[in-house]
Parts: structure tokens; C-alpha cells; sequence
């Protein structure tokens, strides 16, 4: 009811994120301050990933990053994102409060840096999902726990490749749902095709969730070209889930009985 009211049923608003805390024994106050969070760092309906890293490592982070977006990832690199006139630690908290999951290129100095250590902390007391990529050393402390990319002798294509498989494989990255939305809502035939072809190629993509593709197709036109409708139907089918034509499309409308 909440988020109703805060939209007015008005169908441009999207909600793109929404914390409900209790607060026992208080009561609300229409006048209560609401703090907003910056987020303009992020490329509107991309996954948003937090790239953590040593100044010196500044350029890998940054290729890295422009690597990630044919994925429909978006990276925040502090020394590449943050305008000179903003305050950059204000930046930083609003990235690492609203980002998806956390990238780490660990260096063999990266346990030197306060700021790096803090960032990681940050995102794993969030519990998003993590990934440390090794640069010369292993991940440490509880970042250890988990399986790291190894870089050494790679193309940062071919590590963003490593960073995309991981997050198909993890459930909690929550990265699957973030690239059917960007697919469902394509603003070009040509984004169209790539975010199918893109959610074709995960191995781990449920059955609920190709259903849900096909549940909402007819919600952008945009998305029902022939060549996007192709790639779409190899994908119901193997599946096992009824494909779609034109025909799918189409309401027949009695004149008589359009609104006066």
C-alpha cells in the first residue's frame, strides 16, 4: 500500500529499490526527513557492480569496467567516477550502499590500504556477493572464502568474461534478474538481441525464470523483432516452454466496446 501511494498508480514511476526498517515503539511522522541516496554513478538499469582497487591499479579497474558494460554491468571505479565537484567520500558511501555486488583486484599491497579494506568490509557486512580477482597474491581474511579469478597472463576481456560466468553461477548476485529486466525494457532492436543472446548463453537460467520472459513479452514492442522473437523461441524451447509468433501479439478489438 505504501508503494502505491508513493507512485499515485502512476505507471512511468519505477521503484528501482526499496528498504522497509521497523522501528519498534516509534511512530511515523509525515514530516520525517527521508535521506536520498545519490545514484547517478550507475548506468540507469544496469547491474551495478563496485570495483575495488589500489590507485596504482586505477587503469586495469577502468578497462575492466568499460569491459563489463557489453554485459550489462555497471562498474564504479572511485578515481575514474567520482566529479570534482562532489564530495568524493560521500560518492564512494552512496556506491557501496547501492551497488549489486563488489569486484576486488587484489594486489599484493591491497591489505595496505585502509580504504580498500573498508570498501570490502562494507560490501561483505551488506552480504552482496563478492568476487576478488587475483593480481599477484590471493584474497585474505573472509574475503579468502571466496573463489577468486585468476588474472595472471589473461586480456581484461577475457577476465570480465570469468566476472559474467560468476555471476550467472551465483544466485545471490542477483545478476540474471537485473539482465531480464534490461532485455524486457530494450530501447533498441540492437539491445534487444544482444541481452537475449546474452541470457541464451547462461547455463543456469531457471525455468521460471524463461518463463517470466515470455509471461511479459508483449509488454515492449520493441522486443517482438523477428530476429529478437527467434533467439527468444530457442530459448522457450529448450525449456520445454510454448513459443511465441506475431499472433501472440495481437488483441482483436470490438469498436462497439472501446471506452466513450
Amino acid at each position: 500500500n505504501a508503494l502505491r501511494e508513493s507512485s499515485k498508480d502512476d505507471e512511468s514511476i519505477v521503484i528501482d529499490r526499496a528498504q522497509i526498517v521497523p522501528q519498534a515503539g516509534a511512530h511515523f511522522s509525515p514530516t520525517s526527513s527521508f535521506v536520498i541516496i545519490d545514484q547517478s554513478m550507475w548506468q540507469t538499469g544496469y547491474y551495478r557492480m563496485f570495483i575495488s582497487h589500489k590507485v596504482e591499479n586505477k587503469d586495469t579497474a577502468s578497462y575492466l569496467k568499460k569491459a563489463l558494460e557489453e554485459y550489462g554491468v555497471s562498474g564504479f571505479v572511485a578515481h575514474e567516477d567520482i566529479k570534482p565537484t562532489k564530495e568524493w567520500l560521500n560518492t564512494i558511501k552512496c556506491a557501496l550502499k547501492t551497488a549489486h555486488s563488489l569486484c576486488a583486484i587484489i594486489t599484493p599491497d591491497f591489505v595496505k590500504s585502509e580504504w580498500c579494506d573498508q570498501e570490502v568490509g562494507i560490501a561483505m557486512g551488506r552480504e552482496i556477493f563478492c568476487i576478488p580477482i587475483k593480481k599477484g597474491t590471493d584474497p585474505y581474511g573472509f574475503l579468502g572464502e571466496k573463489q577468486g579469478i585468476q588474472s595472471k597472463g589473461k586480456m581484461v576481456s577475457e577476465v570480465a568474461q570469468e566476472v559474467f560466468s560468476a555471476l550467472c553461477e551465483n544466485q545471490q548476485s542477483g545478476y540474471i534478474e537485473v539482465l531480464i529486466e534490461l532485455f524486457l525494457n530494450s530501447n533498441s532492436e540492437q539491445n534487444a538481441l544482444k541481452w537475449i543472446n546474452l541470457l541464451s548463453s547462461i547455463n543456469t537460467l531457471r525455468k521460471e525464470q524463461a518463463r517470466s520472459i515470455r509471461d511479459r513479452y508483449g509488454d515492449n514492442s520493441i522486443v517482438q523483432n523477428d530476429e529478437v522473437m527467434k533467439v527468444a523461441n530457442e530459448l522457450f524451447e529448450k525449456y520445454k516452454i510454448p513459443v511465441i509468433s506475431k499472433t501472440f501479439f495481437s488483441t482483436p478489438v470490438n469498436d462497439i466496446d472501446l471506452p466513450f
